[in-house]
């Protein structure tokens, strides 16, 4: 059965996704060159190359502009990598020295008022929402538990006391605070909430029994008012004391700023103290020095509240920061643009020389320079934090830049059947399907929630939506399902079978077809490597090299481990077989590099030079144990496998502990073509049986 794969698309309301799709107009995101992801060496030569191109229409003046902004580019592309790290002293703090705030730190105010407005004016709906919520709930715990149980039990409606006047009046005007949080009509400020939630406390307290009829000038004849109850019962603060530590607790539940929180750390006591010590002290339970520690108790309980709420109130802020910083980086990238175009075409000189197609064409290169990585680094990030919020609008933006590029496919474009599943990773299912008609790989994602795909694919489309080489899979596009929060990827359906199938199945591969795979897969790598930023494989082993039926020809799959070969960029896993010593020792936190990929082709020449797998008996325990010495297991070469001494060195420097001892891409390549010219490519054969790769 053939499922359609089907999507209504829908459109975001949000403000920062809007300002995010109408910023991505005009080729901000026309990204797919090489240039759109360049380093910072590469944008520094690229000022260089376009100051020479456009010297004939430009000043020296201009030109010092034009590398000025270039640099400026620059600066905030490295700012960009460390801005998570900055982002808190963007913070006014309390206390304000670091080596204080271990003990805690409270978060008052963004050091740029305007970031201040804009926040506070973020909050108040949260604000309002949570208020309502709270006393639509409190009003029918209100009414139910307090009123209507001291109604029924101890109030006598035709012989009303003081006491129970206050009480009831007390509870009454409760019921009606909470009526007014529960309108849709009220919006409440900070301030307001304050005042409520002191209001409550005083309701609390002045619904004491024992409180009660001393406000009402009755406390001489409480026993005969409540002549059930012991005078210890009607004098304890107990669940008075919980009552307003429970107010305490859902106040700092409310999205109100730390600064406005914190006076409610000597609010409360203040209040409980106003109401308490006029009593009679002999009449109080434990005197005056008991009310006195419970006031001291109430603080307690409002200061750690208060910390709670801190740091809640340092993760929204920090959020809030890391959105405003995505917005503007949009803007500023938007805003270069513009400002390159105009100055190009309206520069000194400009309207004295008629524009040729070359200079047409280098205005365009020149304005495609300017355009930074950085927002392509945002919005394919796979370690961006934040809630759903951001997932959405980073989700928006991947789309924008689909559509923008051309590499975006429809759902309705897609068909695809359910047993027809060719293999299942990390990130998701790869099915057989149909784009347009045609045969393609339908990659589509096991794994729930936005963020989580957003983590298991930026990197992946990153890499894929700009890499085009004979011995990579093709990569399509990508299907965007909006309401279902899901991304699916389309790329090339090949026709073969698996590297590590065809050895493990016993087929016959002559001296040849073992060196065109070995050089189409390590072409394939040193065109990774040769892109600015070095595209790191990152997974490379014989399950993610397929070999096409017939021409053998080798192509590289999965690259959902994939990365740059930059500063900050680390590994997100891999097989530890193939994997080298300095990955498996640092683990999560090694760092992406191109020696990553030359220490697995090593293994991967070992293994079509001999139909050896090189760890074959070794655990992956003692594989650990002698990466965390800096170690790796030696090959062992076997007696039948007549490999040239030449390779046998080239796939042991390959295959060093040491990463500087590794040759590059290139170099390895270039071994393998002069080792093929001059003969000494292994001429062992396979011991087995000859196979056509067809029958299998």
């Amino acid at each position: 059965m053939v499922i359609q794969i089907g999507v209504r698309q829908s459109h975001s309301s949000g403000v920062l996704v809007s300002k995010m799709q109408s910023s991505a107009d005009d080729a901000l995101f026309n990204t797919d060159n090489n240039n759109s992801n360049n380093t910072d060496d590469a944008l520094e030569s690229g000022a260089a190359d376009s100051e020479d191109g456009s010297s004939a229409v430009q000043s020296s003046d201009f030109d010092s502009i034009e590398v000025t902004h270039r640099v400026s580019v620059v600066k905030e592309d490295d700012a960009f990598q460390d801005m998570y790290e900055d982002l808190p002293d963007r913070i006014h703090f309390f206390p304000e020295r670091k080596r204080w705030q271990v003990l805690g730190r409270i978060p008052l105010r963004f050091k740029q008022d305007e970031m201040e407005q804009a926040f506070l004016k973020e909050q108040l709906p949260k604000l309002n929402r949570v208020v309502r919520i709270s006393g639509r709930i409190g009003t029918f715990l209100g009414l139910v538990f307090a009123l209507l149980y001291d109604l029924v039990l101890y109030y006598n409606l035709m012989d009303m006391r003081r006491t129970h006047l206050i009480q009831l009046s007390a509870q009454c005007f409760a019921f009606v605070l909470g009526l007014m949080m529960s309108s849709v009509r009220m919006n409440f400020t900070e301030d307001a909430v304050l005042a409520l939630y002191c209001s409550f406390v005083m309701v609390v307290l002045m619904t004491h029994r024992y409180r009660a009829a001393y406000m009402g000038g009755e406390i001489e004849i409480i026993a005969e008012i409540y002549p059930d109850l012991s005078l210890a019962a009607l004098t304890t603060e107990s669940f008075t004391i919980v009552f307003i530590s429970m107010l305490l607790a859902s106040f700092y539940a409310f999205p109100v700023r730390c600064k406005r929180g914190m006076f409610m750390i000597a609010t409360t006591p203040i209040i409980y103290l106003a109401f308490t010590l006029p009593m009679p002290a002999e009449k109080t339970e434990g005197g005056k020095s008991r009310v006195c520690e419970m006031a001291v108790n109430l603080a307690a309980v409002a200061l750690f509240c208060s910390i709670g709420r801190s740091n809640v109130e340092v993760a929204d802020r920090l959020e809030f920061l890391r959105r405003q910083l995505l917005e503007a980086t949009v803007t500023k990238e938007k805003t270069l643009r513009f400002a390159a175009e105009h100055e190009v075409e309206q520069g000194p000189f400009s309207s004295q020389r008629p524009r040729t197609a070359e200079a047409s064409s280098s205005r365009d290169a020149d304005v495609q320079s300017r355009t930074s990585h950085t927002v392509s680094s945002i919005i394919f990030s796979t370690v961006l934090p934040g809630g759903l919020k951001l997932q959405k609008l980073q989700f928006q933006a991947m789309r924008q830049v689909a559509v923008r590029d051309q590499w975006n496919i429809e759902a309705a474009h897609l068909q695809h059947s359910p047993h027809l599943r060719l293999g299942e990773g990390g990130y998701g299912a790869v099915f057989h399907g149909q784009y347009l008609g045609t045969d393609a790989a339908l990659k589509v994602p096991l794994v729930d929630g936005l963020g989580a795909q957003l983590h298991a694919l930026g990197g992946e489309l990153r890499a894929l939506r700009r890499i085009r080489h004979p011995n990579i899979v093709s990569f399509y596009g990508a299907c965007f399902m909006e309401e279902e929060g899901r991304i699916i990827l389309v790329e090339e359906f090949i026709q073969g079978l698996k590297l590590a199938v065809v050895f493990s199945s016993r087929l016959f591969l002559g001296a040849g077809k073992r060196h065109d795979i070995l050089k189409g897969t390590c072409s394939a790598i040193a065109y990774l490597h040769g892109q600015n930023p070095a595209i790191v494989q990152g997974d490379l082993k014989p399950d993610n090299v397929m070999l096409e039926t017939g021409s053998m020809k080798p192509k590289l799959i999965d690259f959902g481990l994939s990365g740059f070969a930059k500063p900050g960029s680390l590994v997100m896993g891999g097989t530890t077989s193939w994997q080298p010593p300095e990955v498996l020792s640092a683990g999560r936190s090694a760092s992406m590099a191109c020696s990553t990929d030359i220490f697995a082709f090593g293994r991967l020449m070992f293994l079509v030079m001999t139909d050896e797998l090189p760890l074959k008996g070794v655990l992956p325990a003692d594989v650990i144990r002698l990466a965390m010495l800096g170690e790796a297991p030696g090959l062992c070469w076997p007696a039948q496998a007549t490999v040239h001494p030449t390779f046998q060195l080239l796939c042991s420097r390959c295959t060093s502990p040491s990463p500087s001892a590794r040759p590059d891409a290139e170099e390895v390549l270039q071994e393998l073509i002069e080792g093929a010219a001059s003969k000494t490519f292994p001429g062992c054969e396979s011991m087995f049986e000859p196979t056509k790769l067809t029958e299998l």
